[in-house]
């Protein structure tokens, strides 16, 4: 779908800008869009970012910040969020 495309930018904006997950922002703002942008001053670029689950912070011990983004979006939100879960848990453990 063309717009899993948009999603997947979005979210990974998002992932990257904030150092958290798009599921836990969703949580954070309790899914409400605009709070989450007059929350932060985005204005024009409110459109730039998804507070949708599916995206993922990657982080390594030792290593300073975000080194990697995971993103899935075709599903619904809370499924995208947790097919991440579900593969970093598998492989971790």
């Amino acid at each position: 779908m063309p717009d899993n495309d948009s999603w997947v930018s979005r979210k990974r904006k998002t992932v990257l800008r904030w150092g958290v997950s798009t599921w836990y922002m969703w949580c954070k703002f309790e899914g409400d869009e605009g709070a989450f942008a007059r929350k932060y001053g985005l204005g024009n670029e409110s459109g730039d970012y998804a507070i949708h689950g599916g995206g993922v912070p990657i982080r390594v011990t030792g290593v300073e910040g975000v080194v990697a983004c995971v993103v899935v979006s075709g599903l619904k939100q809370w499924e995208d969020h947790g097919v991440i879960v579900e593969v970093i848990r598998d492989l971790y453990y």
